[in-house]
């Protein structure tokens, strides 16, 4: 999915060595909505600020409501990550491992998320969801080329 990068700030460092555990990434999405998205992978898109990029994102569905602070967001519920996006991300990362994740199509491309547990949700695969999402994680990116 396309993301537009508008600022980039260090979320948590080490305090006695100084060093980087974790970036957040400030940006929109093409249908306009503003995420953030935690780079825990330390890619570091400072260099990318002002700049659309391709990303694949984890989004951490919310099971029991502990906070007013989530998106919204409605989609395709898919059980297995789509193929298609299985294979344009295993070009830029061959070692990304995305069968054990389920995915949400959205108007603005393919959340991965959790397999989900049946106890929490009675849905059938292929079927409109909509969830409040706590977290975005950003699992890869590359530039648009």
């Amino acid at each position: 999915m396309e993301f537009l990068v508008k600022n980039v700030k260090v979320y948590a460092r080490d305090p006695y060595s100084n060093r980087i555990y974790q970036y957040l990434v400030e940006g929109q999405l093409k249908s306009g909505l503003q995420i953030e998205l935690f780079d825990f992978k330390r890619f570091n898109l400072k260099d990318y600020q002002d700049q659309r990029i391709k990303v694949l994102v984890f989004a951490m569905v919310e099971i029991v409501t502990i906070s007013s602070e989530f998106k919204r967001i409605k989609g395709e519920f898919i059980k297995d990550c789509p193929d298609d996006i299985a294979r344009e991300w295993l070009r830029y990362k061959p070692n990304l491992i995305l069968k054990h994740y389920s995915a949400l199509k959205t108007q603005d491309g393919v959340f991965l998320i959790d397999r989900l547990n049946p106890y929490y949700f009675t849905i059938d695969y292929d079927d409109n969801l909509i969830v409040d999402i706590v977290r975005f994680d950003l699992f890869a990116w590359h530039p648009i080329e």
